[in-house]
């Protein structure tokens, strides 16, 4: 039996489309119940980035696991991350085929990714 995403919650602190009209919603257990308790001290001032980062991203990854897409947005963010690691990565699942999409974390990284 395939592991399929759950459905959105109807809790969400922001939906926004992506480039390619895909809408990205963040759900608030996501954002406090994992964001912050893992990366508060790098994110906790970061949410209106996380938003530009899915509508404007410098670069996206997809990938299927077990059939479902899943993007990666990244964007570079100069002096944004106390600890200097200037691009936020937004990984996200598809819920909806070509159509919704959850926010599965955000978290700074050193660099964008080479590909």
């Amino acid at each position: 039996m395939k592991n399929l995403p759950t459905p959105l919650s109807n809790k969400l602190l922001f939906t926004i489309n992506d480039p390619s009209g895909i809408s990205v919603s963040l759900e608030k257990d996501c954002w406090y119940g994992h964001i912050l308790k893992r990366h508060m001290k790098q994110m906790s001032h970061r949410l209106s980035d996380v938003k530009s980062t899915i509508a404007y991203p410098d670069k996206v990854h997809e990938k299927l696991v077990n059939n479902v897409k899943n993007r990666v947005y990244f964007k570079h963010w100069k002096d944004r991350d106390p600890l200097g690691q200037e691009v936020l990565k937004v990984p996200t699942e598809e819920i909806v085929k070509g159509k919704v999409a959850r926010v599965l974390t955000a978290h700074p990284v050193p660099f964008l990714p080479k590909g």
